[in-house]
């Protein structure tokens, strides 16, 4: 499901709390566990599209996002779209982690 008229966060703004809603993108540990059995194995990054490009965030990102956003003020009826520092393809992904080979 994509976030635009999500009928959960749809509940949550209208249910008369206080809220703030984290968008994250994709999580690098995701990324990793999807591609992990190729790179263990082979080395290699096997992917059908390897230029595509991606904006993972780590969990511990999220997270410090979160602490800020429910221990700050200012927060509330907020929401965030959090994506990591740059987009990347696999590629590109592969050369700066050293990894693997894609």
């Amino acid at each position: 499901m994509d976030y635009e008229g999500n009928p959960i966060e749809t509940v949550i703004q209208y249910s008369g709390m206080e809220w703030t809603i984290l968008r994250p993108s994709e999580f690098m540990k995701n990324a990793l566990y999807f591609l992990a059995e190729s790179i263990q194995k082979e080395g290699i990054v096997r992917t059908g599209f390897p230029d595509a490009l991606g904006v993972r965030i780590h969990e511990a990102d999220i997270a410090a996002v979160a602490v800020k956003a429910l221990t700050e003020e200012g927060h509330h009826g907020k929401i965030y779209a959090l994506t990591g520092p740059q987009s990347l393809s696999n590629g590109m992904y592969c050369k700066i982690t050293n990894f693997a080979t894609c």
